[in-house]
């Protein structure tokens, strides 16, 4: 179904683009009924106090679906308020898997198994909702007690001696006041339309500029590495941190990508010759290894490259068929063709991704073809027309 001689823009497709990778209201619901469960189940099993919550992506609406099958990836703190002297990470870290073990033994729910990771312990989950499974990280914590800030962590890493700084929380706090006034806009107008006021709009349900940012930079960087070594992939806190050290503020999502782009390596910082991307709140370098293994940051900047050549080529190309196949070389065909459904236009796909054009007689983008045609009602602009 369409409508009579829509105009779209690039804007429109990326902001489908990342929509399709929001983490579905039904499994949003089971990651926050298994934080509060987790957190019972160890506050009651323990005589030291515990504190279970969300971090990273969950706690600030940047979730992704990962490339293929895989399910979503959440993370969550488990914060168990004892003293340093009277713990160490591996005793901490055991303690922790054995209370999930036993959760997921006797939870006679959902879990069904925990296995360990370099910082965590993985929850598994399995698809029962159609959108893939659910896994969730537990990073086994500790108390700061000497940072200046309430919510410091120390957590435990396998691979280093010593506790690692980090502050979760006051994190997500930073990064949603990067976008206070622009959420605070959308749900107003929200409100007005669905006769609701402002505070039944729930925050999960608003998306920013800076959030859809984060997402269509984490999309492209799972595609261009996707075939490479996973170690050279940047982490998502440090594309995050870099995308909102960047941000001026722009209110479209193609201009914004582009202008974060441009941006980011003007942030990461070189101190007595070391690499240094400072976290806003704490202690921790999030370019600490590539200090360690230089061909991670090289692999940064020649992506960082290829998203600036991504986006600049789609905004000057017109017409949807051209937009459509320079953006499929970016995030994926089935993802491409999916987001245009979504803005009411029917795709027929290839097997060869970037070939997604209209079908002459079809009313839809679909395979390039001997034949294929623009059809003329529908009208797709890269940039911003004036």
């Amino acid at each position: 179904m369409t409508t009579s001689s829509p105009i779209f823009s690039i804007d429109t497709l990326l902001t489908n683009i990342a929509s399709l990778s929001d983490l579905p209201p039904e499994l949003r619901a089971l990651a926050e009924s298994e934080y509060k469960e987790i957190g019972n189940y160890l506050a009651g099993m323990q005589a030291d106090g515990w504190d279970v919550y969300p971090q990273g992506s969950m706690a600030i609406g940047t979730v992704v679906r990962p490339i293929g099958d895989a399910g979503f990836d959440l993370d969550m703190v488990c914060l168990r308020n004892v003293a340093k002297q009277s713990t160490t990470q591996q005793k901490l870290k055991d303690e922790v898997g054995q209370a999930l073990k036993a959760y997921v033994e006797r939870a006679n729910t959902k879990p069904i198994d925990v296995s360990p990771s370099r910082r965590c312990w993985v929850v598994d989950y399995p698809d029962n909702s159609g959108h893939g499974g659910l896994h969730i990280d537990v990073l086994p914590a500790i108390p700061d007690v000497d940072a200046r800030s309430d919510t410091a962590i120390e957590i435990t890493d396998e691979n280093l001696r010593l506790w690692q700084p980090s502050d979760p929380k006051a994190y997500a706090t930073w990064f949603n006041e990067c976008t206070a006034k622009q959420r605070r806009a959308i749900k107003e107008a929200m409100a007005f339309k669905m006769s609701k006021s402002v505070d039944e709009i729930p925050d999960w349900e608003v998306k920013t500029t800076l959030q859809r940012v984060v997402q269509v930079l984490k999309l492209h960087r799972d595609q261009y590495f996707d075939n490479k070594d996973s170690d050279l992939r940047p982490p998502s806190i440090l594309v995050t941190t870099l995308a909102a050290y960047a941000f001026a503020g722009e209110e479209e999502l193609a201009e914004a990508v582009a202008s974060c782009v441009r941006g980011m390596p003007s942030h990461v910082n070189q101190v007595n010759g070391l690499y240094v991307v400072q976290s806003p709140v704490s202690k921790e370098n999030f370019a600490d290894k590539w200090n360690e293994y230089p061909e991670r940051r090289a692999a940064f900047d020649d992506w960082m490259q290829q998203v600036r050549r991504d986006i600049d080529e789609a905004g000057a190309e017109e017409g949807m068929d051209r937009v459509g196949a320079r953006l499929a070389k970016s995030f994926g065909e089935s993802v491409v063709a999916s987001a245009a459904r979504g803005m009411g236009i029917e795709i027929r796909e290839s097997r060869d991704a970037g070939k997604l054009t209209f079908a002459a007689g079809a009313g839809g983008l679909g395979a390039a073809a001997a034949g294929a045609a623009t059809v003329p009602q529908h009208k797709f602009y890269g940039r911003k027309q004036p």
